[in-house]
């Protein structure tokens, strides 16, 4: 019984670190193409500095993979339902033109 409990317990310890890593991994990437001196990226309105403020995360000294948060991704979604509900309703054969 001991023997189990604590095979599921270093299970559970390795999977935390595991996610932990990854975590980190994730936070340390930088997005690509993204020039954070850029003054011009933040912009001098206060409204989108609060905006992009809200859609990273807080941090807009380095942005990173997971900084993004989940906006791509749930556009991502959004755009393949429509797309496989088109097709199972058979949109694609209705008519261009009116």
């Amino acid at each position: 019984m001991k023997k189990k409990l604590k095979s599921v317990v270093v299970k559970r310890v390795m999977w935390t670190i595991c996610f932990i890593f990854v975590y980190i991994l994730g936070s340390r990437l930088t997005l690509p193409f993204v020039n954070v001196n850029d003054t011009s990226f933040l912009g001098g309105n206060a409204a989108f500095l609060a905006f992009s403020t809200a859609m990273t995360g807080g941090n807009l000294r380095s942005l990173s993979l997971f900084s993004v948060g989940l906006s791509p991704w749930m556009s991502a979604m959004i755009l393949w339902q429509m797309f496989s509900m088109s097709k199972k309703l058979g949109l694609g054969n209705l008519p261009l033109e009116i």
